[in-house]
């Protein structure tokens, strides 16, 4: 069986929030960002290693996590496995 996704924040740093994204080994998840939890948007495609983890810092986080509070800049955060895309 496929090993569960996980997506985790595992630092905060200038350059923005760092995820590890946790998986099946060698595979392309779509990272996805939301503001409301019902609308969601691709961020970013990683790939995992052969160990089925990845390591991603989103840069566009950096602004909010500047001001002194993040109650402006929430967002929340899911991984799923990337579509195909047919090979093209």
């Amino acid at each position: 069986p496929d090993p569960e996704t996980t997506l985790a924040v595992v630092g905060v740093t200038a350059e923005g929030l760092q995820f590890s994204v946790g998986g099946a080994a060698t595979t392309a998840y779509e990272l996805q960002v939301s503001i409301d939890l019902g609308t969601w948007v691709a961020l970013a495609t990683v790939t995992t290693d052969d160990t089925g983890n990845v390591v991603f810092t989103d840069a566009d986080s950096a602004a909010a996590l500047s001001r002194e509070t993040w109650a402006e800049g929430n967002r929340f955060y899911r991984a799923v496995v990337a579509p195909d895309d047919g090979g093209e």
